[in-house]
């Protein structure tokens, strides 16, 4: 049992029952299944397998048979524009009642982009039309923007009023 292979969870799927069904067998192109893994020392469930079935007649042809391409899609390079216009109702962090107001974005924090500084702002409403071009490649593992709010400050670290998360 040396490097043995750990068992992280496994579906049951019947056969039979698909096999025996005219609407699934009717089916030129079968649904795409989100099966749960599951394993035996919990309830909770260790992940998920996109799949589908396909019951292909032993004596048929290998013609007859639909041969999918499962290979990885190429990458392709896109670029995502932000418009940062204006605030409102921007909270006054500094302690005369006024705040210094720019706004953060990023989909990486190590690649993040800033708009310039509104100084002394004191209704809330930082204006700016700022424009930001980030490099994107699809398919990609994060595909959610931050956009934050912060008040400057000079001799501390910035404040954080608020931030919101879009999905893409």
């Amino acid at each position: 049992m040396l490097f043995g292979d750990d068992l992280i969870g496994e579906t049951d799927i019947d056969l039979e029952d698909r096999y025996f069904n005219s609407d699934f067998r009717a089916l030129m192109n079968k649904p795409i299944e989100h099966r749960k893994l599951n394993h035996f020392s919990t309830e909770m469930s260790q992940g998920t397998v996109v799949m589908w079935a396909e019951i292909n007649e032993q004596h048929g042809s290998q013609e007859s048979v639909t041969l999918w391409d499962i290979s990885k899609k190429p990458t392709e390079d896109f670029q995502v524009r932000v418009v940062v216009w204006d605030t409102e109702e921007l909270k006054m962090m500094d302690a005369e009642g006024t705040t210094d107001g720019f706004v953060r974005c990023f989909f990486e924090s190590d690649q993040s982009k800033d708009t310039d500084t509104h100084f002394r702002n004191s209704d809330g409403k930082c204006s700016w039309n700022y424009r930001m071009l980030f490099p994107f490649t699809h398919p990609s593992t994060n595909y959610k923007m931050k956009v934050q709010a912060y008040d400057l400050d000079l001799f501390k670290s910035n404040d954080l009023v608020g931030e919101a998360v879009i999905d893409l």
